[in-house]
């Protein structure tokens, strides 16, 4: 097994944790990548061989290679091992809409891990870069895609309203992604996006600053801007209303600033 992997009894492939992504070392005709000894080493310590565990599923129960996709709880204190992996800075989040029923989980504890620079955080890899650094890695658990890491807890998608009353691109009501300023600075996100998994993309003008525990609401259809809203006049939906989507920030440089998952 390695970090995010392994072998349950009753399973017939090797399951994968729904939810988090580690540095790979089993990979077919991939390197070893820079702490993922140290991860493979975490999960064998939290779940050692004979250990008795229990698992929930999400929506999905396998991904496009057949593994069972889960989340694992180790049955002698019910410890919740995909988060516990994240917590301690062995595992980064990975999104796979539409198995997202505990990404707030794991956001909040990367975000603690970060800051804390427990684990990869605080790793320097031969690169003089971090193992947890912010560059989006490839994914491979699930076919709709994935998510890259947190990348500022500073700013964040606080929730995206992907079903607006009525028709979801009524003036003023339509649907929305909220931008929360978790910081103690005026943020100017003039030129930052936001993005859906087919990539359709609204980009805030310049102009816009969010004020310290302020939030600016991304609106797609028409309708009056404000200091706290913007309103692209767009007449077709993009957040999606069956199965969930992803909504991905963006700096002005192109940079991912933050990420948010939901089902529907």
């Amino acid at each position: 097994m390695d970090g995010d992997t392994l072998y349950l009894a009753g399973l017939p492939e090797r399951a994968r944790l729904i939810g988090i992504d580690t540095p790979e070392t089993v990979a077919p005709g991939r390197p070893v990548e820079c702490f993922g000894p140290e991860a493979s080493a975490a999960l064998a310590e939290l779940v050692p061989p004979g250990a008795e565990v229990w698992i929930e599923y999400d929506v999905e129960r396998t991904d496009q290679y057949d593994r069972p996709l889960v989340y694992l709880y180790r049955a002698s204190d019910d410890l919740f091992v995909n988060e516990a992996m994240v917590a301690r800075g062995f595992a980064q989040l990975a999104t796979f809409p539409p198995n997202v029923a505990h990404v707030g989980d794991f956001r909040s504890a990367q975000r603690t891990a970060r800051e804390t620079s427990r684990g990869l955080w605080g790793r320097d890899c031969e690169d003089g870069t971090k193992a947890g650094d912010d560059s989006p890695s490839p994914r491979d658990q699930g076919s709709t895609g994935g998510t890259g890491p947190e990348h500022d807890a500073e700013v964040v998608i606080a929730r995206v309203e992907w079903d607006g009353p009525g028709n979801d691109v009524e003036r003023n009501t339509s649907e929305h992604v909220v931008i929360q300023n978790n910081s103690s600075n005026v943020v100017d996100v003039g030129g930052w996006s936001v993005t859906d998994l087919k990539d359709h993309r609204i980009t805030i003008p310049q102009g816009y600053r969010i004020p310290p525990g302020g939030a600016l609401r991304v609106h797609t259809g028409p309708g009056d801007d404000s200091e706290a809203a913007y309103f692209e006049g767009a007449g077709q939906a993009i957040w999606n209303n069956s199965g969930g989507d992803t909504a991905t920030l963006r700096d002005a440089g192109g940079s991912v600033v933050d990420e948010f998952s939901y089902s529907s």
